[in-house]
């Protein structure tokens, strides 16, 4: 017979190797999306820039475009 307080040790340790095996699980077997970018968004200092087809990338490739556009034609 187990008191209570090793009971509540043990199903702390149950709990927290539920846990962290679950979320060890997700992270493994999770499926990535190719609209991701693997440099949290450094655009300025990415080499793929260029040809990146995130729309927030191409959003601020347009707008890049557009103010200097704007300044080309001021000058």
């Amino acid at each position: 017979m187990q008191t209570r307080k090793e009971f509540i040790i043990r199903m702390a340790r149950i709990t927290s190797f539920t846990l962290l095996a679950s979320t060890t699980g997700y992270l493994l077997f999770r499926e990535e999306s190719d609209d991701k970018c693997n440099l949290d968004f450094v655009c300025g200092k990415c080499s793929k820039v260029k040809e990146c087809e995130l729309e927030q990338v191409q959003k601020q490739r347009q707008k890049l475009t557009t103010s200097k556009t704007k300044t080309d034609n001021h000058n």
